[in-house]
This record gives C-alpha cells, structure tokens and sequence, in this order.
C-alpha cells in the first residue's frame, strides 16, 4: 500500500492507505494539489464526526450509507446522491445512522484536516455530547 502523492496523476484506489482519523471512521486521500483535494471517508454506523470548522471550502457528496448532519446550526438526514456544501469557516460535522461512505472535496487542499472522536471524558462539543447521552441519537432529529 502506498500514500497519495500531491500532483500524481493516476491514483488507484486499491492501492492507497487507509488512514484511521477515529474508532469508526477511516479516510483515503485520493488526490491532491495546492488547490483541490479528493477524500475518500468510511465511517461505521454510530461514528461521529465531531463539530468542527476549518478554512478549507468543502463539498461532500454521499456515495452510500445516512448521515446526520449539522451545517451551521441546521441538521439534516442524507443519503446516497446527497451533496452538502460546507463554506470555509462554517462549523459542522456528522453522525453516521448507517455503515456509508462520503467523497469530500476541499479547496484549497485540506491534508492536515482528518476529524478525531473526542474521548467521553474531553467531551466539549454539542454533537458529541449528544452521542455520548444518546447512543440512538433520538435526540438529534
């Protein structure tokens, strides 16, 4: 296995490392330059990725699986053909309700962003908090 290189051409899906960001949630960096990154994110039913924000627009569109999502303050449930659009500095995240998997795209490239399950115990934001009450996350919708 191998990792992507910035400005590659050809990047074989197959052959790229799996990079763990959190229990439950995986990513491959497909490809990438100075300006654009494709992201290939896995995530297992119940993984979170937590509230957070970045400076990167990013576009992601869902190729299977649900979702919950909060984007500025607004949730909704995606699924498969969904795309979401997350301006630099807009704070967001996500709870998977179903095994799935999500295509970001980041511009300018986005390689240090990989988004981390916080601990019970450093628990801080909203969406977390949620998870951690609320193992169904009735309390979401």
């Amino acid at each position: 296995m191998e990792k992507t290189v910035k400005n590659q051409v050809w990047n074989f899906n197959d052959r790229i490392d799996a990079e763990v960001c959190a229990e439950g949630v995986e990513r491959k960096i497909l490809a990438y330059t100075d300006e654009l990154m494709c992201v290939e994110n896995h995530f297992k039913k119940g993984a979170v990725g937590a509230l957070h924000h970045h400076p990167h627009t990013q576009i992601t569109y869902v190729v299977s699986g649900s979702f919950e999502f909060e984007i500025d303050g607004v949730r909704r449930v995606i699924k498969p053909g969904d795309a979401l659009l997350k301006r630099n500095d807009i704070e967001h995240g996500c709870v998977c309700l179903e095994d799935g998997i999500l295509l970001d795209i980041f511009t300018p490239d986005a390689a240090g962003v990989c988004i981390k399950l916080i601990p019970p115990e450093q628990i801080s934001c909203r969406l977390c908090l949620l998870h951690r009450r609320d193992r169904n996350h009735s309390g979401w919708r």
